[in-house]
């Protein structure tokens, strides 16, 4: 008769004991990491959605200040051309000319906070954009993302935000709801 010099592998074998706390160590450890990464990511997202909540109220201030003083007058220039979208009640003393010849326009709170945006995009990459559902200027109109945004505003939320990936970048998405009153228009 032969013998059979196979071990049977079972609980009680020594190595049993082994493998099953190597694998509830492993999954412990798996685990974990998920839970830290996930606990990362909100705390990166909180962060992202407070800096744009604070270049937002930034925003907001600069487009009251302009307000309270009824526009601001600085000279045409190629990159400030009188604004074709001013209500008619500020087009009579749009564009005036200084005792000296120099040429000014009114920029209104908008136009102002377009030309921040767009200084903002090429100095820093930091880009933000005024938008409505009902836009004056046809370029404000909103893209899908910012559209689903203005539709929650309509049905009564105050901000959106959200974190999107890219093929070449990340993008952090916020906006905040701004109630224009009269000298914020357009």
């Amino acid at each position: 008769m032969k013998e059979n010099n196979t071990a049977r592998f079972s609980l009680t074998h020594p190595g049993a004991y082994s493998l099953l706390l190597a694998s509830a160590w492993t999954v412990l450890v798996a685990v974990s990491l998920y839970l830290t990464l996930s606990a990362q990511r909100g705390e990166i997202e909180n962060i992202a959605k407070n800096v744009a909540r604070a270049y937002i109220d930034k925003d907001i201030l600069f487009r009251d200040w302009n307000a309270l003083h009824g526009g601001v007058y600085v000279p045409v220039s190629p990159f400030t051309q009188p604004n074709e979208f001013l209500p008619l009640s500020m087009t009579r003393e749009r564009d005036i000319v200084t005792p000296s010849g120099r040429r000014l326009t009114l920029v209104n709170p908008s136009y102002m906070t377009r030309q921040l945006y767009e200084l903002s995009l090429r100095k820093n990459r930091i880009s933000g954009r005024l938008t409505s559902l009902r836009p004056l200027r046809p370029e404000n109109g909103p893209d899908p993302w910012e559209r689903g945004a203005l539709e929650a505003f309509e049905r009564g939320a105050t901000e959106t935000a959200s974190i999107a990936t890219g093929p070449n970048r990340n993008f952090s998405g916020q906006t905040k709801c701004w109630k224009t009153w009269p000298p914020r228009m357009p």
